[in-house]
């Protein structure tokens, strides 16, 4: 502020603060660091507050530089060594397109046959068609994430767990690594994963050969790399990751 009040030579600091873009402008270019731009802009933002005063283009500037900043401290954590290239991503996404291509050939031998009839137990197989068809098309969920996920046609008493139903076709995932900013919502829209995800209807959506739950994230993902050529969910999540971004 005393910076600012210099630089203006405005003795009335009420009309000072009315100059809110002035003040943005004036330090954007007396500072090049962003943290710096980003620290004494929220400098400003402290003055307004306690004089009361609107000061919509500064939040809006103070917002813009946070995003800018974040962006750029996840650049900086990225590990190259877990990165992977277009080439190699492409190669994995279509080797795991191949897998389930010979997954849905396996459980719909014919498409014309009814739903009732369709071998699809909820087993291994299915299972894993499901989970592959939500990897490919919909978002490569975290192993943790998937642990205990039900399947379910009601809301009633899920608030508090990962789950589908099978009536809205959403895949509502309430804790996961980000869930301090809300819950996250997946529509489905595929009909052969609602089919196949309606056989395991008031059961988890993984389960091992015992049919229980995994007792941990990595327990499932040794089943998972066990399947589909000894690469995990992690990997398919790094892949499909570097396609979007490129």
């Amino acid at each position: 502020m005393k910076q600012v009040y210099h630089d203006f030579n405005e003795d009335d600091v009420h009309e000072l603060l009315k100059k809110e873009s002035e003040i943005i402008d004036f330090i954007e270019k007396k500072y090049e660091k962003l943290t710096t731009i980003k620290n004494k802009l929220c400098g400003m933002l402290k003055v307004y507050k306690l004089l009361n005063l609107e000061c919509t283009i500064l939040k809006s500037k103070i917002d813009h530089y946070i995003v800018t900043l974040s962006i750029e401290e996840d650049k900086k954590k990225e590990n190259p060594i877990d990165k992977k290239t277009v080439e190699e991503a492409e190669e994995i996404v279509n080797h795991f397109k191949g897998e389930l291509k010979t997954m849905e050939e396996e459980l719909f031998d014919d498409e014309d046959i009814p739903m009732s009839e369709w071998n699809t137990n909820w087993d291994k197989d299915a299972q894993l068609y499901a989970i592959s068809k939500i990897y490919l098309n919909h978002g490569v969920l975290r192993p943790s994430e998937l642990i205990g996920f039900k399947i379910t046609d009601m809301h009633e008493g899920c608030d508090k767990i990962n789950y589908h139903n099978i009536r809205t076709h959403e895949l509502i995932i309430h804790n996961h690594k980000n869930d301090r900013k809300g819950t996250k919502n997946i529509e489905i829209r595929d009909v052969h994963l609602r089919r196949v995800l309606r056989k395991g209807l008031n059961q988890y959506l993984v389960t091992n050969q015992n049919g229980k739950l995994y007792s941990s994230s990595s327990s499932f993902s040794k089943m998972f790399k066990s399947r589909f050529n000894d690469y995990n969910p992690y990997d398919l999540r790094k892949c499909m990751s570097s396609l979007a971004i490129h």
